[in-house]
């Protein structure tokens, strides 16, 4: 597959969420930066899945306030990534360094993946 600067594509991150990706080419390097593309009836529904495995004694109460929690922002939701591909001169992946940010329900968890060719 071919990737361009300004090409798009969707996909389900590991965490189930829908997101938007949009790569950016620079000579041997990609960058590839993903932003959440939900509804906000799929937020609810994914946030009601997250509630029902974690709290399960919460999940009813979050069913029937979803809409209150939500427009309030106590639910907000977000998942931004920022993934950067360096490639050799034979065009495989020398290095990918990934930035990643997600908010869920007041929480905020940032982390950083490095992988490199040896």
């Amino acid at each position: 597959r071919f990737i361009a600067s300004g090409s798009q594509e969707e996909f389900v991150s590991q965490e189930g969420l829908k997101m938007k990706r949009t790569h950016f080419v620079n000579g041997k390097t990609i960058i590839a930066n993903s932003v959440m593309n939900m509804t906000e009836d799929e937020m609810k529904q994914t946030i009601i899945k997250q509630v029902e495995k974690s709290a399960p004694d919460q999940a009813q109460m979050i069913k029937d306030n979803i809409d209150q929690l939500m427009s309030t922002g106590m639910l907000k939701m977000d998942h931004k990534e920022t993934a950067t591909y360096e490639l050799q001169d034979d065009g495989w992946v020398k290095s990918i360094v990934v930035d990643s940010t997600t908010e869920t329900m007041g929480q905020t968890v940032v982390s950083k993946s490095i992988v490199t060719l040896k």
